[in-house]
């Protein structure tokens, strides 16, 4: 299907994960539940386990998790909420558009993805014909009347919070808006700002509905408490260029990572507060080029790719791997060593 609603430049998507998975019929919902809440205290106690005894008991908790799976088995298709698979997007004119997937028209006159055909030459652009082909406008569409113009740079429901949508701009501001608000574009619930500088990706601590870290265009990297939007908890300067993603782990809370036009992808922890950081000292021939000081909070820097690094993704909530895509069109796979976390 193809989403039509924006005149400019799209800059960000997301999708309403907690109304798709809200509103399941009972017995599917508790279910779930249960297994979530099963597997989060197994996971505690295998932390816990780990620092104190071992690895005997770290290895009967999987045994458990295994045998748990095994008798409580549901497909995930069936969890999912089909009439409520909202999408939203931010775009470059500071407007943003919600749609619902289920409600469409068919139409004829849509025009194809321009590109490049098989000759190597610029395809025309003509408007050509997908038959029968689902287009959907959106259920509405807001524009910010108090900043017009003002692009809009990404864009997410909060991971907890059903009704609630964040964007960041081009002025340095990260605002929180209620859905349930029929006007809920005129003013924001909560708005944080303390950079000048645009911010450009943020995400959200998939195990703290309180935190999330956002990324400046100089290199800065901010993170925040949403009950208390006078000053941020923390700042990171160590990226040298723009930053262009910043992604939470989805391991364990406080870890997260972050991408850059200087070529470099980060792991961070925002608990780390080690003094043994504070004896590390740079060599004239340091390969990153970074002028700036080491924060404590440093895991691990992957400098594999040539140029800027645009997007980085965890790959689940079972291993530290992450996927970067750059500049020189190379998708890198790879993973941070679990020696890092423990020293």
């Amino acid at each position: 299907m193809i989403l039509k609603g924006h005149t400019s430049e799209g800059n960000g998507l997301c999708w309403n994960i907690n109304k798709m998975y809200n509103n399941c019929s009972s017995k599917n919902s508790n279910t779930t539940k249960n297994i979530a809440n099963t597997t989060s205290s197994i996971s505690d106690n295998n932390k816990l386990e780990k620092n104190d005894s071992g690895k005997e008991k770290i290895n009967s908790n999987n045994n458990i998790t295994e045998q748990y799976n095994e008798t409580n088995t549901i497909n995930n298709f069936e969890n999912i909420n089909p009439d409520k698979l909202l999408l939203a997007s931010c775009d470059t004119n500071g407007n943003i558009c919600l749609w619902d997937i289920n409600k469409g028209t068919k139409c004829n006159d849509v025009p194809r993805t321009y590109g490049i055909n098989k000759t190597g030459k610029t395809a025309d652009y003509n408007i050509k014909i997908y038959e029968n082909t689902p287009t959907l406008s959106p259920l509405c569409t807001w524009s910010n009347k108090n900043n017009l113009n003002v692009s809009l740079n990404d864009i997410f429901f909060h991971p907890q919070f059903n009704n609630v949508l964040t964007v960041c701009d081009d002025n340095g501001n990260i605002s929180f808006y209620d859905l349930r608000n029929k006007n809920f574009y005129t003013k924001p619930e909560l708005n944080f700002k303390f950079h000048p500088e645009q911010v450009n990706t943020f995400s959200f601590d998939n195990f703290s509905e309180h935190i999330f870290a956002c990324g400046y265009s100089d290199g800065l990297i901010s993170l925040w408490d949403i009950r208390y939007n006078k000053e941020h908890l923390l700042s990171i300067d160590y990226h040298t260029q723009s930053i262009n993603r910043v992604k939470f782990c989805l391991v364990q809370s406080g870890i997260f990572g972050s991408c850059s036009d200087d070529g470099l992808a980060c792991i961070w922890d925002i608990s780390r507060n080690s003094s043994d950081y504070a004896n590390f000292k740079k060599h004239e021939d340091d390969i990153y080029n970074s002028y700036k000081k080491v924060p404590k909070q440093l895991l691990f820097v992957h400098g594999g790719h040539i140029g800027s690094v645009y997007d980085m993704s965890w790959a689940n909530s079972n291993t530290f791997l992450v996927a970067t895509v750059g500049l020189d069109n190379s998708l890198q796979v790879w993973q941070m060593n679990e020696q890092f976390l423990f020293k």
